[in-house]
């Protein structure tokens, strides 16, 4: 998820807020529309805007179908206040592919919309989705077996307190998250169960409707990490 400037000096009156979110779409929702998964996710869009003391509500707002070109698209306007009373306008937008979304979100002072609203646009007819990976030489459940019995960990530290991730891969296609908090105020220790699938070195892992990337690290054919964003995660 990126937060926009849009144009704003230090000197100027915040007007605007612009958000650009893109993600891989769920394996569940892979035959819904643009419209579909865009109406879906205006409930939790407006939750996180509320804990922007933006009251933005949906009323009778339905998403609709947006033109924009071969890629399909969908869009949804709604009003709301922010948190000193003043009017704003909110405008969703969600273009898709075969597997992965974008979402821009604009919401603006009432009056100030216009301003935003055409570079919003063009903002999100300009967005493109990478090709999807070519098919592995080898099939992907070979890659997968590699994992099988294999823990990788991995440990932040602050400031008297540590926080411990470690996946587990128990079962073809099956991976368990164990995370671990501990402070000298007390701790936490849980676990969620879910799927994994494997095509080359990329690792799809789904956790609690949670989708998460990862990238193998090899030495001489051997497993010797787990990449998540910037953490390597060792063999336990």
């Amino acid at each position: 998820m990126a937060l926009l400037n849009p144009g704003l000096r230090s000197t100027d009156t915040f007007d605007a807020l612009i958000v650009v979110r893109t993600g891989p779409v769920d394996e569940k929702d892979l035959k819904r529309s643009a419209r579909s998964l865009l109406q879906a996710a205006v409930p939790g869009i407006t939750a996180d805007l509320r804990e922007q003391a933006l009251q933005v509500t949906r009323g009778r707002a339905r998403a609709r179908d947006l033109s924009l070109g071969d890629v399909e698209a969908a869009e949804i306007t709604l009003t709301g206040a922010a948190g000193d009373g003043r009017a704003v306008h909110a405008w969703i937008a969600m273009t898709r592919d075969a597997r992965d979304s974008a979402l821009v979100l604009v919401v603006a002072l009432q009056g100030r919309e216009d301003t935003y609203l055409a570079s919003a646009r063009q903002m999100l007819a300009s967005l493109r989705f990478e090709a999807a990976p070519q098919e592995a030489s080898t099939k992907p459940q070979a890659s997968a077996a590699a994992l099988l019995g294999l823990e990788f960990g991995h440990t932040t530290f602050g400031s008297d307190s540590s926080l411990t991730t470690v996946y587990r891969f128990t079962a073809e296609g099956v991976v368990t998250r164990r995370t671990m908090f501990s402070s000298p105020f007390g701790g936490s220790d849980s676990e969620v169960r879910g799927s994994f699938t494997v095509l080359g070195e990329d690792v799809t892992l789904r956790l609690d409707g949670e989708v998460v990337r990862a990238k193998l690290e090899r030495r001489e054919n051997q497993v010797t990490g787990l990449k998540l964003g910037n953490a390597t995660y060792r063999p336990l």
